[in-house]
């Protein structure tokens, strides 16, 4: 509502500016319920509570959609087979940098880790469905600040025979908590044994390792 007004009001003041003609504030109330009476058809607004029937009788919006209801789903990290690596990746950002682009960067840092230390995993585990879109739809355009990033991760990809996919936050607990430890840190951290982890990071590593099942709502 605020934004309707916003637009009315400002559309009315730049009209009497340039055109000239008469104030009329039941004219301009009259103009944002009709605006946001026709938007309200087009995209209907789910009701969050029994008063907001006053929204219909004040002429405001048409009629409300039922909430979709949630659904809880019970996940949990899965372990690679015998024998196999699988790289789970995560990044945490600042008002600096954007989500999409740390995500990006980070993978493209561990996969050239990967590589360089001879650990070709065979599955790679990410919770940015935007970045494993942007890493198997070759035709998607590619952001100019993580095109190299994303070049480098399709090479190693490749090369390794190795599949990319989402996974959920919840089942990334242990990249999420080290990505929440790293941001901040002022020097870079490698951790070599379960025991030299952060407590934060630990409790999510035990979580995984005892194959404890994560609630997730879903609509």
């Amino acid at each position: 509502m605020p934004c309707f007004i916003l637009w009315n009001v400002w559309k009315k003041y730049n009209t009497l500016i340039y055109e000239g003609g008469r104030y009329s504030q039941d004219r301009i109330i009259w103009e944002i319920k009709n605006d946001f009476l026709a938007f309200s058809v087009t995209h209907p607004f789910c009701s969050s509570k029994a008063s907001d029937q006053r929204f219909i009788e004040a002429g405001l919006v048409t009629s409300f959609t039922n909430p979709r209801p949630k659904k809880t789903l019970w996940i949990k990290w899965q372990h690679p087979p015998i024998g196999r690596l699988k790289l789970n990746s995560d990044a945490s950002f600042s008002a600096i940098s954007c989500g999409g682009e740390a995500e990006a960067l980070a993978l493209a840092f561990a996969m050239r880790w990967c590589d360089l230390a001879a650990r070709k995993p065979t599955l790679i585990e990410v919770d940015s469905s935007v970045l494993v879109h942007l890493i198997l739809n070759h035709e998607a355009p590619i952001p100019w600040k993580i095109r190299q990033s994303i070049f480098t991760i399709r090479k190693l990809l490749s090369s390794w025979s190795s599949s990319i996919a989402h996974s959920y936050r919840e089942t990334n607990k242990v990249a999420d908590s080290l990505a929440s430890f790293g941001c901040n840190l002022l020097s870079p951290s490698v951790f070599f044994t379960p025991i030299s982890l952060p407590p934060s990071v630990i409790s999510s590593l035990l979580y995984d390792w005892r194959g404890l099942l994560t609630p997730r709502l879903s609509s």
